[in-house]
């Protein structure tokens, strides 16, 4: 039985309707074939979107069948599929499979294009916005760490990196988090946080633990 993506065929084949062809591919009564969830929009590798269209067309017509009207432009939200054909034809729903495979991102590599605005954003260079918090006598830099992954499992923006023209959401962030010591209580001395680079390219943020005579910060 053939699978596609970890489900069984009749899971993701539905039989819409019979249809009486009326131009070539097809010049016989031919079902319309719906493929459900055949692929995640999200993962397709836009630089090669227009590999995928064309392959799915060929391999449609290769097994004399024909994209329905408009149906894949519409399908690209939900990675749905309609066409036409002749017969069941089950090693084009396998072709079909490969073809995804090909040109899907890996999980966690998801490159999307950049708007405008964050181009020219990413141009400029990385940009500061300082924020500081007062801790307790009982935390420590290991304890901020803990902290801060979980804020950053919860908001996949901070997990973010972008190599222009792309950005992607990783599946962790490679945040920097150093340790410094401050000559005194003064939040005006982390104001040098903002001279230091942040790597777009491996985190959006940076964090720094500050020790005031040997206590948090």
């Amino acid at each position: 039985l053939l699978v596609l993506r970890g489900m069984h065929l009749e899971d993701v084949v539905q039989i819409e309707a019979d249809y009486v062809m009326t131009k070539p591919p097809c010049d016989k009564a031919a079902r319309v074939i719906r493929l459900a969830n055949l692929f995640d929009p999200l993962r397709i590798d836009f630089t090669r979107y227009d590999t995928f269209c064309r392959g799915i067309q060929d391999i449609v017509e290769r097994y004399r069948g024909s994209i329905v009207e408009g149906a894949f432009a519409c399908g690209c939200v939900n990675g749905a599929l309609s066409f036409f054909l002749p017969s069941e034809e089950p090693a084009l729903f396998g072709e079909l499979q490969l073809l995804v495979d090909a040109v899907s991102q890996p999980p966690g590599q998801m490159a999307i294009p950049m708007t405008l605005p964050m181009l020219r954003d990413y141009d400029i260079g990385a940009y500061h916005v300082l924020h500081t918090y007062a801790l307790e006598a009982g935390d420590d830099i290991h304890r901020i760490a803990r902290a801060l992954d979980r804020l950053v499992d919860a908001h996949p923006m901070l997990r973010s990196v972008y190599v222009r023209p792309t950005f992607h959401f990783a599946s962790r962030a490679n945040y920097i988090l150093d340790e410094a010591e401050l000559p005194a209580r003064d939040e005006v001395i982390c104001g040098e946080m903002l001279q230091l680079p942040i790597d777009l390219s491996i985190a959006v943020f940076r964090s720094r633990f500050y020790v005031v005579y040997g206590e948090p910060g």
